[in-house]
């Protein structure tokens, strides 16, 4: 069924009839706006893929109905029709035989079909169809636009007309509503000079159809403005042209090779044709690419560089994932990405550069300004400012621009846009960053054209081509009356904090394996001069790591294919942290005396705060022959435990960042021990849980130091949830609604306790979910206070737009906790946030605290969790379909914990917890031998608890050793720091291992204050 829509301009007729001389500067505009661009309203429009709607006859009698701008929601696919009946005339002029043009923009891409045929593909703004070459009065055209949605939500954001006859006149009201626009904000009080250039438009000549008229008045109403010229041109446009490049995004490997190339090989080329071009780009890994592939490029680039044209914004290797990605992780980004254009061309960026970045932790602030990082650039998850301070919780600042699109172009309303921003915040300076982007492009030659149409233009601000840098600094003076925003910057695709779970565990499992590998090489490397620091490999390793956490990748956005690359350099990353700890921990225990009675083993804990933990080593014993074996430090005799091949152990009192030898002998006696099992309970001296059998679920968690019960009376903790999502676009980025919720207690068999002590209790429980299973063990420890689940997940689900829903995993932990808070773990840090059910990130722990205790939930490689009232969730697995369908077909191995404790999770040192649950004690067995070494050492620890170290390495300039800690409460604290290494003087400096303090002798005791939540950086010089 066709409905006749007539045009807006027909509308805008009858009122000039009415009204022959609007009084007023608004109703001069908003007449003259409706004839430059005549809207389209009133669609009708569905969400979803519909056979048949382009048709003419199709019926579209049920859709809703809007008008731009108006979004159809996260859906890849909306449909939106209309029918235009060709008016008599418009403005006065006759229509018969003119060409009319519909304009459409939509977000993201789509396909206008006229009557039925196809007439035109289009991206963005660029939608242009010929409804005809030869305009009949009283024609009903048909249009119907297919609208794709790639990222965030569809919308049709613009459709209007341009009717040939009427070019000339809309060229010229569109200038002078540039004019009049621009003027009104940015001349000062000059109301005068507006309206008498108002009143000089002559309206009647829209009526009567004088074309030079009206065209006349508009050039002399122009003129009259030009007295305010200087005014304007005070205002300064900084176009920065820039190209968004996405690492293995929806292309793979070598396509990205192709894509940087073309892209700087096109901008040394425009740079040749237009001298005054300026040109800015970020991601050291892009020039990285050039550099190995294109060398005569690359030395283009850094003569461009050197001149000043070519400005680098890469403050971090990639753009990376500003929430999932560790705070050392993220110091090793700006780390490597300074060093690498230090290095190559002489620069050092300022400016971190993070548009297309999924959302940003509230710690961001600090980690750059102690890089030396001043200005932050970004598009996604804004608080509403364009122009604002960031202040994270220390204190620490960064002055911000929240840009609107990334791959922007060059408009007449940039200067409307400038205007604004005069307004909002007094600044006589606007940034517009434009190019093509994403798959790179950069600026366009029509883009140049532009830009050189607008610098000869007498009433628009002045235009020129800038940097990113030369427009911080130029509004800095006006800084002190900027917004200060207090908060993180999120959030935005929630989904992608789960989706692709091999990606965040490989991350994980890095940011683990390679400080520990980097503190025992510095160790061996510090006591031993004959043995190297592998600098050169860890460098490495680290660039591997973080080229991983590139947004699209880290945040499985990506096609499956894109990850082939990923694990090649996850591999390579692995191998060298895994060799040189291998080489560390050989060397140390070559000069350790472990002399005893059995078989001796040497337990290293990696981390710098003495800790009692489980090992688990390979059995040295013959298994089948082996009935009980103990263990002793050489002071205590405790049980061991063997399981199949392996066997475990507690090991007590583990010196800080050091190591302890365990001596193992076969013995019949039985040692005492806290931890038990039997009739579906487990026990330890910390605390006592039922299972139950038929649900596979935890019943009771009962705390033998608070004593408290965990689980609510009824309730059932670690309780697996199939969510049912509402099939959605962008399925890898956003979580669909959520249709239905099927709780998993029917095991395939009846839980079943596996061992009983005396080192370990374990329950198992299997589960099956379509063509899924899961299997996961339940495990206390004795002497540890946590209780652990080893999740083994084979996960075969698919997930398909047109499967109506699509199933994600979860697992449930109610509590008893009261009136709660709830507390996430963030880069070197952690934030409060609303217990409101929202999917939110976090890294290793988030925590439940009410006045006298609380519950933590630590994982070894998750990211997405939401908290409800008292209930906390850890997301697991999801069957996304886009851009990749079959993102975690495999197994899934996945270990998370239950931290209950007294007090807060500052008192219960959480932070420390789930440090320890990632970075598990080391065992390495062990032949007796005589060494100058004792049998426990700590090479260092930081005190207190609110205290977490987070690397010791190298320095960059391969002379000292660097350690970084931060403080986890919101506390000022005095750190004391110990060390058995050989240091005789030490200083502060920032991330970027440059010296701020003064040089102080140091003995094995150093002592420093630390402010609330702050980071440090410690530069240990040795003698």
């Amino acid at each position: 069924m066709i409905r006749l829509i007539p045009l807006a301009i027909t509308i805008l007729l009858i009122i000039l009839a009415n009204s022959a001389y609007c009084s007023t500067v608004e109703d001069v505009i908003q007449t003259l706006s409706s004839i430059s661009e005549p809207s389209v309203t009133n669609w009708r429009y569905i969400a979803g893929d519909v056979p048949d709607a382009k048709m003419p006859d199709f019926d579209d009698s049920n859709w809703k109905t809007g008008s731009p701008e108006f979004i159809w929601g996260e859906e890849p696919i909306a449909w939106m029709r209309t029918a235009i009946t060709i008016p008599e005339e418009i403005a006065g002029f006759q229509v018969k035989g003119a060409r009319i043009i519909l304009r459409v923009a939509v977000d993201d891409d789509g396909i206008i079909f006229v009557n039925g045929k196809e007439a035109d593909t289009f991206n963005w703004d660029n939608g242009r169809a010929v409804l005809t070459d030869n305009a009949v009065p009283g024609d009903v055209i048909s249009v119907a636009i297919k609208g794709i949605n790639r990222i965030g939500p569809g919308r049709l954001m613009q459709a209007w007309l341009e009717v040939e006859p009427l070019t000339d006149i809309r060229m010229r009201i569109q200038a002078y509503l540039a004019d009049i626009e621009t003027a009104k904000t940015l001349a000062g009080n000059n109301s005068e000079i507006i309206e008498k250039s108002i009143a000089t438009v002559d309206l009647t000549a829209i009526q009567t159809g004088d074309r030079q008229k009206l065209i006349d008045s508009l050039s002399q109403a122009s003129d009259i403005l030009t007295i305010l010229a200087p005014d304007i041109k005070n205002n300064t446009c900084h176009l920065v042209g820039h190209a968004h490049i996405d690492m293995n995004w929806l292309w793979l490997w070598p396509e990205t090779i192709e894509v940087c190339n073309n892209t700087f090989n096109t901008m040394c080329k425009l740079m040749q044709e237009y001298p005054d071009f300026l040109y800015s780009q970020s991601q050291p890994s892009t020039y990285v690419i050039v550099e190995e592939t294109n060398p005569d490029l690359f030395k283009s680039i850094g003569q461009r560089i050197k001149e000043g044209r070519w400005e680098v914004t890469g403050g971090t290797w990639v753009e990376g994932d500003m929430n999932m990605a560790s705070g050392e992780s993220i110091v090793r980004q700006i780390l490597y990405a300074k060093q690498y254009f230090k290095e190559k061309f002489n620069v050092e960026p300022r400016i971190c550069w993070s548009p297309d970045t999924f959302g940003h932790a509230w710690t961001i602030p600090q980690i750059l300004a102690k890089s030396n990082i001043d200005f932050y650039y970004f598009m996604r998850a804004g608080k509403g400012e364009p122009i604002f301070w960031w202040e994270a919780p220390d204190g620490s600042r960064v002055l911000a621009f929240n840009d609107d699109n990334y791959n922007g172009d060059i408009k007449d309303s940039i200067g409307q846009e400038m205007a604004e921003m005069h307004k909002q915040y007094g600044v006589k300076d606007h940034l517009v960053v434009y190019g093509v982007g994403d798959h790179g492009g950069g600026p366009t030659r029509g883009q140049l054209r532009k830009a050189r149409e607008l610098q000869h233009r007498t009433l628009f601000p002045t235009v020129k081509f800038s940097t990113a840098e030369q427009f911080f600094k130029a509004i800095l003076p006006k800084s002190d009356t900027f917004p200060v925003i207090r908060d993180e910057l999120n959030f935005v695709f929630r989904g992608c904090y789960t989706t692709h779970s091999d990606i965040k565990k490989m991350n994980r499992t890095l940011e683990n394996l390679l400080p520990s590998a980097e503190a025992f090489s510095a160790i061996t490397s510090t006591l031993y001069d004959s043995i190297d620091y592998p600098i050169d490999d860890f460098k490495t390793a680290w660039q591997s790591t973080c080229f991983n956490q590139f947004h699209d990748i880290f945040d499985g956005t990506s096609i499956h294919g894109a990850y082939e690359h990923s694990y090649k350099l996850y591999e390579q990353a692995y191998d060298i942290g895994k060799s040189s700890l291998t080489s560390s921990f050989d060397t140390l225990t070559s000069k350790i005396d472990i002399r005893g009675d059995g078989v001796p083993v040497v337990v290293f804990n990696p981390l710098a705060w003495e800790r009692t933990d489980v090992v688990e080593i390979d059995s040295p014993f013959d298994t089948e022959e082996t009935s009980a074996v103990v263990v002793t430090d050489g002071k205590s005799t405790f049980p061991a435990q063997l399981c199949a091949d392996k066997l475990i152990f507690t090991a007590y009192d583990m010196p800080a960042l050091g190591y302890k030898v365990f001596w193992l002998k076969q013995d019949t006696r039985n040692e005492k021990s806290a931890v038990s099992a039997g009739n579906n309970t487990l026990e330890n001296e910390f605390f006592r849980i039922k299972i139950d059998p038929k649900q596979g679920t935890i019943a009771e968690i009962y705390d033998k130091n608070t004593k408290q019960h965990i689980v609510p009376k009824g309730a059932q903790a670690n309780l697996f949830q199939i969510l049912y999502e509402e099939s959605t676009g962008m399925s890898a980025w956003n979580l669909g609604q959520i249709m239905k919720t099927e709780d998993l207690t029917t095991p395939s068999e009846d839980s079943e306790i596996l061992e009983a002590g005396p080192t370990r209790a374990l329950v198992r429980s299997e589960f099956d979910f379509r063509e899924s299973s899961f299997v996961h063990d339940v495990m206390l420890y004795a002497g540890v206070p946590r209780i652990d689940v080893k999740l083994t997940a084979d996960w075969r689900e698919v997930g398909k737009k047109d499967s109506g829903t699509i199933p994600m995993v979860k697992v449930a932990f109610p509590t008893t906790v009261q009136n709660p808070k709830a507390s996430f773990e963030i880069p070197f840090g952690s934030i409060e946030r609303p217990l409101n059910g929202d999917e939110v990130p976090a890294q290793k722990w988030i925590d439940l605290s009410g006045e006298d205790y609380g519950v933590s939930i630590l994982n070894n490689c998750k990211y997405g969790h939401d908290v409800r009232d008292s209930t906390m969730r850890l997301s697991l697995l999801r069957a996304s379909y886009y851009p990749d369908p079959t993102p975690d077909q495999e197994v899934h191995e996945i270990t998370y914990s239950i931290f209950p404790h007294a007090g807060s999770w500052k008192e219960a040192a959480t932070p420390r917890k789930a440090y320890e649950l990632n970075n598990p004690l080391l065992g390495v067995v062990c032949s007796p031998h005589e060494g100058s070494l004792p049998t426990s050492r700590s090479f260092l620890s930081v005190e207190p608890q609110n205290i977490i170290v987070t690397a010791l390495k190298l320095s960059e300039d391969g002379k000292d050793l660097i350690l970084r800690f931060y403080e986890t409460d919101g506390t000022p604290t005095m750190a004391v720091i110990n060390t058995s290494l050989p240091v005789k003087h030490w200083s502060e400096t920032n991330l970027i291992e440059r010296t701020i303090g003064k040089t102080r002798p140091a003995g094995r005791k150093i002592s420093l204050q630390v402010g609330k939540h702050e980071i440090k950086t410690i530069r240990l010089s040795l003698q």
